[in-house]
């Protein structure tokens, strides 16, 4: 009972890792070509004294991006485990099922009434 609530969670967290990682990349490449052929200043920029007051800061951004998808593929996999889990555990079943057509309910009735009233105010 624990196999598919745990594969379930474990492929959202991967995908959220890979999605982080294709997201990183091509900015981290974009960023390294604009300072190898100068569309970002560097050493030989006049303004140079103003870029390095804080370079070290700079390092602090691959740390970010590391300890940022690990964090975030935790917590999605612990959400969506939690989720998941509540629905495949038979105990919890029926009350989780009664919380989602409670809201499947409010949610039509909301919408039904947003759309009556579209109509309703459209003048000609």
């Amino acid at each position: 009972r624990i196999m598919v609530p745990l594969a379930l969670a474990f492929t959202l967290s991967e995908f959220n890792a890979l999605k982080l990682a294709t997201s990183y990349t091509p900015s981290s490449v974009r960023t390294t070509l604009g300072f190898r052929h100068g569309m970002i200043g560097s050493l030989h920029d006049a303004k140079f004294t103003q870029f390095r007051i804080a370079v070290d800061d700079a390092s602090f951004i691959f740390g970010a991006m590391f300890w940022g998808c690990i964090f975030s593929s935790l917590l999605i996999l612990f959400v969506s485990l939690v989720v998941f889990g509540l629905l495949c555990v038979e105990p919890f079943l029926p009350a989780v099922l009664q919380i989602i057509a409670t809201i499947i309910g409010i949610g039509i009735t909301i919408l039904a009434k947003s759309i009556f009233l579209k109509f309703a105010r459209y003048d000609n």
